[in-house]
This record gives structure tokens, sequence and C-alpha cells, in this order.
């Protein structure tokens, strides 16, 4: 399974796979619902961590759901008619991505029968759909065994949101439990490259992520931590070994708030002195690989994207299309007429880092002819087309439109290469 070519390894701890429900129909959330999302919302967080969920049907054949906001135990209840299910989480829905772009471009299979999906989650559901997406034997899963519970997540529709999207507040519940310690898949593979996304900062990952390195310098490293950061003792030397990591603009800071205060000191007074909303991703992408990493991409919501490769001195910005662009776009390309506003932007950061990803591995083998800037652009323009779908990632989307996207975003470029 793992033997040919270069290898792309996903690498999923316990959080990194989680199954989402997304609502359909009405949804009537109690008071206490609301005012823990003001309360999260408040905070600048977009999540809120639930505690003790539970899902019952009622007598009329509706679902409610039922849990705890954060650490107050106020019981809360959720009523809806009718839900969708489907795994998502940050590095599936990146791999998924990335499976998708490589379908659509690689003619000749160099890349997509060596994408390696691996989790320590095991279900009967789970291995049936990374089989679907990755095809078989190109998933791993823990022997023997493990069964607990997974991360569980729930979209709430907002009744009447000020932008007028119907965009979603996301509830996440995550079980507690020990790290699981194992083997990393591959290590013995030459040219692979791992990605690796919400992971425990005690995990042992990380060091056995160094020691593939330092045993194969040709391995790369991706990095999309999120909320989970590595762990302190090892972070300096796992940075200098990492190829790529990604941020959005508050991950970014807060790693840098962490690491390296006085250079966010310097990021946050340069906005102070009126540096531009759309400047700051390529101040925060520069600031972050001074503290190790070979590149970084950094993401600021609807302002510019960045990406910068440190070894070569290159920046790459990109500013993301405005909703009646994007409409043109996908109308002229696919012939599909999008609605007047975004459903959500959930997962619209993970879909961007794996169709980046893949592009520049496709790239490398010839078989797209993209610079870094048009690459960006698509990935872009394929994370903002995602926007509109309430699916957590673009499975959905089929090879024929992914390269009619594709093609009319490279066309489309907003912004310029530094």
């Amino acid at each position: 399974m793992l033997e040919g070519g270069p290898t792309t390894i996903f690498l999923s701890g316990k959080r990194g796979v989680v199954s989402d429900t997304q609502f359909r129909g009405e949804v009537e959330p109690c008071d206490n619902v609301r005012r823990a999302v003001r309360g999260a919302k408040a905070q600048g967080s977009s999540r809120l961590a639930i505690q003790k969920p539970q899902i019952r049907i009622d007598e009329g054949g509706g679902t409610v759901l039922t849990f705890e906001p954060g650490d107050r135990k106020t019981p809360c209840t959720i009523q809806y008619k009718d839900s969708e299910t489907a795994f998502g989480g940050n590095t599936y829905n990146t791999a998924v991505a990335y499976q998708t772009t490589l379908e659509a471009f690689d003619t000749y299979g160099a890349h997509i029968a060596s994408t390696i999906f691996h989790t320590e989650i095991v279900s009967r559901a789970l291995r049936d759909e990374l089989e679907k997406v990755f095809g078989d034997r190109q998933f791993t899963m823990p022997q023997p065994p493990v069964r607990e519970p997974m991360r569980l997540g729930w979209y709430l529709p907002e009744e009447k949101p000020k932008s007028g999207a119907n965009e979603h507040f996301y509830l996440s519940h995550t079980p507690q439990h020990a790290p699981i310690n194992y083997d990393l898949p591959g290590t013995k593979l030459r040219g692979k490259t791992y990605v690796i996304s919400s992971t425990e900062p005690n995990s042992k990952e990380w060091k056995q992520l160094i020691e593939a390195k330092n045993q194969d310098q040709t391995a790369e490293i991706v990095v999309s931590p999120g909320r989970n950061q590595m762990g302190l003792d090892l972070e300096r030397e796992v940075l200098e070994k990492v190829d790529l990591i990604a941020f959005n603009m508050r991950e970014a800071k807060d790693f840098l708030g962490r690491v390296n205060p006085r250079l966010l000191a310097y990021v946050e007074n340069e906005g102070k002195n009126g540096i531009s909303n759309y400047e700051i991703a390529k101040l925060l992408a520069k600031a972050v690989c001074i503290m190790g990493p070979r590149s970084a991409l950094v993401t600021n919501g609807g302002y510019s994207v960045a990406f910068y490769d440190a070894q070569a001195d290159q920046l790459t910005s990109v500013d993301p299309p405005r909703v009646l662009d994007l409409q043109d776009l996908i109308r002229q390309s696919i012939g599909k007429t999008l609605p007047d506003q975004e459903v959500s932007f959930i997962g619209c950061g993970d879909t961007l880092l794996g169709v980046f990803l893949a592009l520049q591995k496709l790239e490398k083998s010839r078989q797209i002819p993209f610079s870094t800037q048009e690459q960006l652009q698509i990935a872009v323009n394929i994370a903002r087309y995602h926007g509109w779908s309430s699916k957590p990632n673009i499975q959905y989307l089929g090879a024929g439109e992914f390269q009619k996207i594709a093609d009319h975003s490279a066309k489309h470029v907003t912004s310029i290469e530094a």
C-alpha cells in the first residue's frame, strides 16, 4: 500500500475527524443557546465547545439536541426537523480537498495512488467513507482497533445575520481521552509529505516527525496547527523542520504571541500605524517564517491571502473575489447561478490549504501550467465557492467543474506577485 512514488500522508489524531451535522428545515434553539452563542461571538469565536450532548427523537418525529454550553451547567435544547451528517474536521477536510484536486488534474495518476489518510479513530462508517474518498487500502487505522467516541459537531444557522448571509455557527464536542502513541506510517519511504493538523501537544508524533526529517531530508512536513499546538519542549526543533505552516490571522497572532511576543508587538504596531487589512496577512506570513518554517500560508477572512517562501524570499498574495465577481466566474465557468450570499465559511481554510498543496505537487510534476500566484488564486476561489455548500468539504465538486473554475480563476488573478 505504501510502495511507489512520492507519498502524501495526512495524519489525523483523534481530534482530526469529526461527525458534522448540518441542520435542515426549521431550527428552534432555546434562549439559553442564543445567550451562549452571543457570549462566544463576543469573544471573537465562531465555535462553542459544548458538554454532554444527547440526541433524541420527539413525538412528532423531529430531532432534539440537548447539551451544556462550555463550562456552564445550563441545559440547552435545539429542535430541528431534518439533518444531514457528513465527516469533517481539519485534517480530513484538507485531505479531501487535496484528493479532489489531484483527481481533477493528475492525468497520469502520479500522485493519486500514493495519497494515504491515517487516523486513530476506528468506526465502520468512517472506514467506508475513507474508502470512498481515497480508494481501497489508501488509508490506515491503528491495530488493534481502538473504539472511542468521535468528536461531534453541529452547525447552527443564525436567525437574522447582520450580513444577510445564511452563516452558520458551530457547536463542537470533543471527548476527553488519553493520547495514543503509535508509529507514523511510511517512515521508510523517501520523498514523502506529512500533513498534520489538530494533534495533541503531548503526542509523540512531533518527535517522530523530527526523526523522519532527520533521516530523509527530502521529506516534507506541512503543519496546520489551528487551535492545537505542538509541545513546547519540541516546538522550536519542529519549526525548523517544517516546510509549510498554515494559519488564519488569529491563529498566526496567537502563535507569535507565544513563541515571540516582541515580534507580535511589532506586527500589531504596524497595524496601528495604518497598515490595511489587505496587507496584514503578508506581514504575518513573513513574521511566522522568522521562527523557522520554510514557508507560510496566512488567510485573513475576506481580505488578502498571503504565501511567503522564505527560501526564495518570494511573497505571493491574492485577494478573495467579491460575491458578485465569484458569482460571475461560476456562471461563466460551469453555468451555475449562485445565491446572493454564501452559506458558510466554516471549513474553507481547510479547503484552501488542500487545493493549494495539491496544485503545488501537480506543478512540480509538470501536469499543470499554473504559477504560484495562479495556484493561490485558484485555491482561494475554490474555497470561497465552497462557502455556498452545506458540506464540510468539496468532495461534491466534479473534475470537469474543478478544471473549468481553475482555468477561469487563473485568468482573473486579483493581486500581483511580489
